[in-house]
């Protein structure tokens, strides 16, 4: 159990509060042509850049979109036009409601950048049913690409990069400073009553799927923190200002709890292109989150590869890191703090934000009926 600074608590509150606003003011908006759904509820600066990423292809097309979050899919009842996208909202909790109103409803869905991390067991046949009717299944990681083609029997079925990688890129020519920035997350932790505890969805996950890992998870939570604490200490030290920027408001909370205060904190954003400017001026970047990483790679800064999730060893191994240079969960321990910073291949970049920008204007068509 980690306790939270009275700061940290404050700002944790005020995303929260101002999340739920912006979430309250979007979900009485009316009806567009083309509804995007997906986790845009206002707490997640990756998901949100997805949401910003498949709006832009629309509006490129002419297209008036909204965004809408998977939670508020009661909308959908009057919906013809859809784009499942974003990241881990493929789940059989997320879609089981979706599913329900389209076998009342049956709006024509395209999804794109999605996940499916769970056992296909889990997901009810309604889910199945318009995962088999939907235009096309965009997946983001190639080792899912066969038990959902054949589970969903779509041969619609196919593997792209991240659709955050179609966003434009913000100056990339800016002085980097002797800066070490982070990204840190409460791994398998839940913030209740001003606190980090045990109870987070993703050891849920694990432990109902019989991961691996799941009789780890405490050992591995603590592991993480140690492991963080000694990079920001050991880069300190060489003379690196340190610098967290965080991608959901519990990121904030949790490293103004264990990261030295001499650390400088930037405040949540929702803003992908101002996460991206704040990495681009640093020399080295130290990223978590799956779309931390993605932010690294597009701003072309050294990165440490840290894979806390299968997801983002994916990640990684598609931008040519090595097995052996991938920082896992199991190593976390290591105390060697001099592991090897990488840049990937400048066409593997372009080849990314090429794949993606097709793969969502792919979706809009489809979803719209003009492919």
């Amino acid at each position: 159990m980690i306790k939270t600074t009275a700061l940290g608590r404050y700002k944790y509150l005020f995303s929260k509060i101002e999340a739920k606003a912006i979430n309250a003011i979007r979900v009485r908006a009316p009806m567009r042509p083309l509804t995007v759904l997906g986790g845009y509820h206002g707490e997640n600066t990756g998901d949100w850049a997805m949401g910003t990423a498949i709006r832009a292809a629309a509006t490129s097309q002419n297209i008036h979109a909204r965004t809408l979050a998977m939670r508020d899919c009661e909308r959908l009842k009057s919906a013809r036009n859809v784009i499942i996208g974003g990241g881990a909202v493929a789940t059989p909790e997320a879609l089981k409601r979706v599913a329900e109103i389209w076998s009342s409803n049956p709006f024509r869905v395209a999804l794109v950048g999605v996940d499916f991390s769970a056992n296909m067991a889990e997901f009810s046949p309604q889910i199945q049913k318009m995962c088999q009717a939907a235009t096309s299944i965009g997946l983001r990681h190639k080792s899912q690409l066969q038990r959902v083609r054949d589970w969903s029997k779509n041969d619609q079925t196919y593997v792209h990069a991240d659709v955050a990688f179609s966003l434009e890129l913000p100056d990339l020519n800016a002085p980097k400073s002797r800066t070490l920035t982070m990204n840190v997350l409460p791994l398998f932790r839940v913030h209740a009553a001003g606190r980090f505890q045990a109870g987070s969805a993703l050891s849920a996950m694990y432990q109902r799927n019989k991961s691996k890992f799941h009789d780890k998870i405490e050992h591995i939570a603590a592991a993480y923190v140690g492991f963080v604490r000694r990079i920001a200490n050991a880069y300190s030290d060489k003379g690196y200002q340190i610098v967290h920027i965080p991608f959901a408001p519990e990121d904030d909370a949790f490293a103004r709890a264990i990261l030295p205060k001499r650390t400088r904190f930037v405040p949540f954003s929702l803003s992908f292109a101002r996460c991206e400017q704040e990495i681009a001026s640093s020399e080295l970047f130290v990223p978590t989150r799956f779309h931390a990483v993605v932010a690294g790679i597009r701003t072309r800064t050294p990165i440490l590869p840290i894979a806390y999730a299968g997801k983002v060893e994916g990640l990684l191994t598609d931008f040519g890191v090595t097995p052996s240079q991938i920082i896992d969960r199991e190593r976390f321990e290591d105390n060697d703090v001099n592991f090897a910073f990488f840049s990937p291949e400048e066409a593997a970049i372009s080849e990314s934000m090429s794949s993606a920008t097709v793969a969502i204007e792919r979706a809009v068509r489809e979803a719209m009926g003009t492919a």
